[in-house]
């Protein structure tokens, strides 16, 4: 929609997936033309009926949604073949330097070059199914936030930070029952995280 919604244009096409997930853009200056979206329905929606539905990676678009092109490494597997990157729950763009993630079932992938590339940076495991999900958050500052949930085994589950994202740059703030009042693994479930943009010292799980 280009009027606030009285009027809108679908613009991605019938033989595309249609599950999306999650929705970015680029928030830089002079780049904000960048739109990301996931696709992969493990939670929600038409999924709560039992059947989650895969999706097939992460799409692009350079001209402010008009048209759109899958990122191909995003999602490597075929669509009848189960990946982790099969169910995407969120996109995040790190706005001091572009850097894309995707935070999928039990791992986060990133990409440093705007979508060709991407490494796990954190995670891998993957139980062939829609659990361990995760989510992401970045401050104003580039720092990186993670969330695991309660299924994702007791050493990765809880809430991981880093500040450059960079593989092994990782530690965890809460998981397996540490600092005193978080539950044990498999006494939660989903997190979702949320940064106070009053103060972003304040991180809601």
């Amino acid at each position: 929609t280009t009027n606030g919604g009285t009027s809108w244009t679908k613009v991605s096409s019938n033989g595309e997936i249609h599950n999306v997930t999650a929705i970015v853009q680029d928030p830089r200056v002079g780049f904000q033309n960048i739109f990301y979206y996931a696709t992969g329905e493990a939670l929600g929606n038409s999924a709560s009926l039992g059947s989650p539905y895969r999706g097939h990676g992460v799409w692009k678009s350079t001209d402010s949604g008009l048209t759109w092109a899958r990122l191909a490494n995003s999602n490597t597997g075929t669509l009848e073949t189960f990946q982790c990157a099969d169910y995407i729950y969120r996109l995040a763009v790190d706005p001091t330097n572009g850097n894309v993630y995707m935070a999928i079932a039990g791992a986060d992938h990133r990409s440093t070059n705007g979508g060709p590339t991407w490494t796990t940076d954190i995670g891998g495991a993957c139980s062939g199914s829609a659990t361990a999900e995760s989510d992401i958050v970045i401050s104003s500052t580039g720092q990186v936030y993670i969330a695991f949930a309660g299924d994702a085994g007791s050493a990765l589950d809880g809430i991981w930070t880093s500040a450059s994202g960079n593989s092994g740059s990782y530690t965890r703030l809460a998981g397996n029952t540490s600092p005193a009042g978080w539950n044990a693994p498999g006494d939660y479930d989903r997190m979702v995280l949320a940064l106070a943009p009053s103060n972003e010292n304040i991180l809601y799980a």
